[in-house]
């Protein structure tokens, strides 16, 4: 994944909070929602974060209601 690609999911994550659910539940449907091309590696890298893992990362960006994400 480029670094690029890896700012764009960062982005969602922190700021779509249905990116971020779809990340945690389908990993390879929500790369491709960006267009981005999954991987083996990289679904196994996305499948290891747990939602409370993103909505850390989310509220650790300051997003406004994170904490009221279900």
């Amino acid at each position: 994944m480029s670094v690029k690609e890896l700012e764009s999911v960062l982005h969602h994550a922190v700021n779509d909070s249905e990116f971020r659910k779809l990340l945690v539940t389908d990993p390879a449907a929500a790369l491709a929602s960006k267009g981005i091309q999954s991987t083996p590696e990289r679904v196994a890298a996305l499948k290891a974060l747990s939602f409370p893992q993103l909505q850390n990362l989310a509220s650790s960006f300051g997003h406004p209601g994170v904490d009221k994400i279900q």
